[in-house]
């Protein structure tokens, strides 16, 4: 009981965040009038949210933000009001330990996997720098509803690609029998950065203009700041807040992730000025704020999430796929999560940094869940809060 109860005010608070970009955070949650085809949409997926928030604390989170999976745990998505949940085996003693450990949820369908996502992501990594040599691959992540790899390339040549990955299958040592039927190949496009610098305020810097995403802090000191993507900012120097007539400094960077092999794309600017910072994002305009209540570490595919950028406002996306890494510009960028904007949302320049955040349809209550990185049409990409919460927190009150 005491972890369903903690659960359901995790999932609340994670909720939280995603509207507090929108709407007001000093009334109703409900005040900008969302529709009703909205909220359908977060009420049927609550429970599921919760459990899936319950899964993740069985995995190990280390200090930079990548995380280390159950050997038996194969992926989760959500659809239709179910969570899913992939193992590499179907048997009563290793199903019993994840159905006991979520036993107070009736929305678990476990599916039987061939490999877990630990060796998913081992082998994918792999095949990343070997084919990277000779290939236009510009990104790589595990679909896990199909167990499956995907390999992302700039130009789509299937026959050099095929001989590529059975040259280097035939030369790689692993414990299972590995074929070119686990990949999947797609063509897509480099990530566009979204980089001119508001959660959601418009800020700029000698990179260019962007997003602010949220504002926080730095949790060994406390020092006071805000948060916007890694590659909008400069390594070291300063950020201003870009105001109708002015610009006004906030202060100085003061940790960047924006490297080759890094964990996510995100940074942390020192608040030194005189705006004082606080837990509001946009709401569905600049018109209206959201407090942001609780965090949450990251969604499960499929689940639905709110985002706000300072050029292209407010908009809604699915959850593609965690995890994901990206080849941005010769960047090689570990721990995206991928998601895919509704046909009526845009993103662009200038929305790089921007907040995602979810709300609990229950309580109205808002989460933060992540940071915009940048895309390509439709397709979008986040830093997830995971990856930058071991050293540094959100403003939730």
């Amino acid at each position: 009981m005491f972890r369903r109860i903690l659960c359901l005010i995790l999932s609340i608070i994670i909720m939280l965040s995603l509207f507090a970009l929108f709407g007001s955070g000093e009334s109703s949650p409900r005040d900008d009038n969302l529709p009703d085809w909205m909220m359908r949409i977060f009420e049927e997926q609550v429970e599921a949210q919760e459990a899936y928030t319950a899964l993740r604390t069985l995995f190990v989170v280390n200090k930079d933000g990548t995380v280390v999976y159950p050997d038996d745990y194969a992926g989760a998505w959500y659809n239709s009001g179910k969570l899913y949940i992939a193992l590499t085996s179907d048997k009563p003693e290793i199903t019993s330990k994840y159905r006991d450990f979520l036993k107070e949820f009736n929305c678990i369908i476990f599916e039987k996997a061939q490999y877990s996502l630990n060796e998913l992501n081992e082998i994918r990594g792999f095949m990343f720098e070997s084919l990277m040599k000779d290939l236009p691959i510009i990104g790589h992540y595990v679909n896990v509803m199909e167990n499956k790899i995907v390999l992302k390339f700039s130009e789509l040549n299937e026959e050099d690609i095929q001989k590529s990955l059975y040259i280097i299958i035939q030369n790689i040592f692993f414990d299972k029998i590995l074929n070119s039927n686990l990949f999947i190949l797609e063509k897509g496009e480099q990530l566009k950065l979204y980089s001119e610098l508001i959660g959601g305020m418009e800020i700029s810097n000698s990179v260019g203009n962007a997003t602010l995403g949220v504002c926080g802090f730095r949790r060994r000191d406390g020092q006071q700041g805000i948060f916007t993507a890694g590659h909008a900012v400069p390594v070291s120097g300063n950020v201003d807040l870009v105001l109708p007539s002015s610009t006004v400094r906030i202060g100085a960077v003061s940790h960047r992730e924006f490297s080759n092999n890094g964990n996510g794309d995100w940074a942390f600017v020192n608040n030194t000025g005189t705006y004082s910072t606080t837990r509001k994002v946009y709401g569905t305009s600049t018109s209206n704020t959201r407090n942001m209540s609780s965090t949450v570490d990251d969604l499960a595919v499929g689940l639905s999430v709110m985002s706000f950028g300072m050029n292209n406002g407010y908009a809604i996306s699915v959850i593609q796929a965690q995890n994901v890494t990206a080849n941005i510009g010769g960047t090689t960028v570990n721990g995206l999560t991928h998601a895919t904007l509704g046909t009526s949302y845009s993103a662009g320049p200038g929305d790089s940094g921007g907040p995602f955040y979810a709300v609990s349809p229950t309580t109205g209550a808002y989460s933060f869940v992540g940071l915009m990185c940048g895309g390509s049409g439709r397709q979008v990409y986040f830093t997830p809060y995971v990856r930058f919460k071991t050293d540094f927190g959100v403003r939730i009150n």
